[in-house]
C-alpha cells in the first residue's frame, strides 16, 4: 500500500501464485475487488504467477494522500 500511495495510478497490483496452494488467496482477493490484469512493473508472464488488480477509486480510496481515508 506505501508504494501505491507514493506511485498512485488509481489501482493496486498483486502478484501471487497459480498453484493449488494459493487458491484460497485468489479467492480472498477476488472476494474483495481484485480482477486479473497483465504482468507489471519488472514482472513478465509467467505460468507459475496469476496478475491481478483492483480500482481503489472504486473503494472509496480515491485521494491517497487523505489521511482521513488512510487513518492517520
Amino acid at each position: 500500500m506505501d508504494e501505491t500511495r507514493v506511485r498512485f495510478d488509481g489501482w493496486l497490483y498483486l502478484e501471487t501464485g497459480s498453484d493449488d496452494f494459493f487458491a484460497f488467496a485468489r479467492r480472498l482477493y477476488r472476494r474483495h475487488g481484485f480482477r486479473p490484469c497483465w504482468p507489471f512493473g519488472s514482472f513478465g508472464a509467467d505460468p507459475d504467477s496469476v496478475f491481478i488488480g483492483m480500482s481503489l477509486a472504486a473503494r472509496g480510496c480515491a485521494d491517497p494522500a487523505s489521511t482521513e481515508r488512510w487513518g492517520r
